[in-house]
């Protein structure tokens, strides 16, 4: 495995962390995720309809004006720099691989170890 590929492991290795967590999501937590919901929406078009659903879920139930405001926050933009700076270097075979490992279309596709 590449460097970069493992950038897009390590990514996608955020995502049930901060997701699941109790406490309320940092923009730079909010931010990275995107990222790398764009990332993959890009990379794996095929599955662009999960992803977009998966956007709208992290940032629930607000008005169209109150997600222009997190986008435009300074915290958000530097999360979701830092991510597309990375993923940027992931090669498309990778980035395939690593976003339709983010959301196995069956129970059976799951990574090992992974618990729901």
């Amino acid at each position: 495995m590449k460097v970069p590929a493992a950038l897009l492991i390590c990514a996608a290795a955020l995502i049930p962390q901060v997701s699941l967590a109790d406490a309320p999501h940092t923009q730079l937590e909010v931010g990275m995720m995107q990222g790398v919901f764009d990332f993959c929406s890009k990379s794996a078009p095929k599955n662009d309809h999960r992803f977009a659903l998966k956007s709208k879920e992290l940032l629930g139930n607000l008005s169209d004006h109150d997600r222009d405001d997190i986008r435009q926050n300074v915290d958000f933009k530097r999360g979701y720099a830092m991510v597309g700076s990375l993923l940027a270097k992931v090669s498309k075979a990778d980035a395939e691989r690593g976003c339709a490992e983010l959301f196995p279309t069956h129970p059976a596709q799951q990574p090992p170890g992974h618990k729901r």
